[in-house]
């Protein structure tokens, strides 16, 4: 479903992605980890042509993005769904509305379908009686959630999440993880998450991928996380286990 072959992309004389490859199938739940700063959030944005490579290429379900013109390239964004770290709610707008707007932005659906949408994705993500709630009047995991139901409002194929449990305590990180797991089967979709939590990966991703010096170093399963070749793999999870 997505494919980054040999991607660099360096910022001045300091390169972030350096012959990245990366092949995440489709229906999966993929972690991609690493320590702040490798450039995590940096390969999301090339996987919805945010950014463009420097060299290498990305593929999506078959199609490079080297290929497509602008109007091209923005009918495939309204095929992901993106949690945003902060949630990026807009403050003003109570949880229905947030939940709404790349509907009203992005479809033709009738309001009453549009309606029925929100409550069905907030049914999903278990915030049903706090519709008219502001951002400010809600928890930072309620905020994640409605996050969540926005980024799949549109029935995405592919749903990114970056640090999808920073910030929270560990009994909402669980419901978050949950809920990834969920939503995927649910929609059908692929998934990828960046993250430095182990825990993430360990209990959401059918698979993880490790990035060091700009390179994917290795992919394991979460069973396999212990037996991986690589003693960097090891170290930073072993480290994080330990914290």
């Amino acid at each position: 479903m997505i494919r980054l072959e040999g991607v660099t992309k360096s910022f001045g004389d300091r390169t972030i992605l350096d012959g990245l490859d990366l092949h995440i199938e489709r229906g999966e739940v993929f972690a991609l980890m690493g320590r702040s700063g490798t450039g995590k959030s940096i390969t999301l944005k090339h996987m919805v042509g945010l950014m463009k490579p420097d060299a290498g290429s990305v593929w999506i379900d078959g199609v490079n993005l080297a290929t497509m013109d602008k109007r091209a390239l923005k009918n495939l964004r309204r095929r992901f769904g993106y949690l945003f770290q902060s949630a990026a709610l807009i403050n003003w707008l109570d949880i229905e509305a947030n939940v709404a707007l790349p509907l009203r932005e992005h479809t033709r659906m009738k309001p009453a379908d549009i309606e029925e949408r929100v409550r069905e994705r907030l049914r999903w993500v278990r915030l049903v009686g706090d519709e008219h709630k502001l951002p400010s009047e809600i928890s930072g995991g309620m905020k994640k959630r409605v996050g969540l139901a926005r980024a799949i409002a549109m029935d995405p194929d592919i749903v990114l999440y970056d640090e999808p449990t920073s910030g929270l305590d560990p009994v909402t990180g669980r419901v978050i993880r949950n809920l990834i797991r969920e939503v995927n089967e649910r929609l059908g979709a692929t998934s990828v998450m960046v993250t430095h939590d182990v825990l993430d990966a360990i209990e959401a991703a059918d698979r993880i991928g490790f990035l060091f010096d700009g390179k994917v170093e290795e992919i394991c399963t979460p069973d396999g996380l212990r037996d991986a070749k690589s003693e960097r793999v090891r170290n930073f999870v072993q480290g994080h286990i330990a914290e």
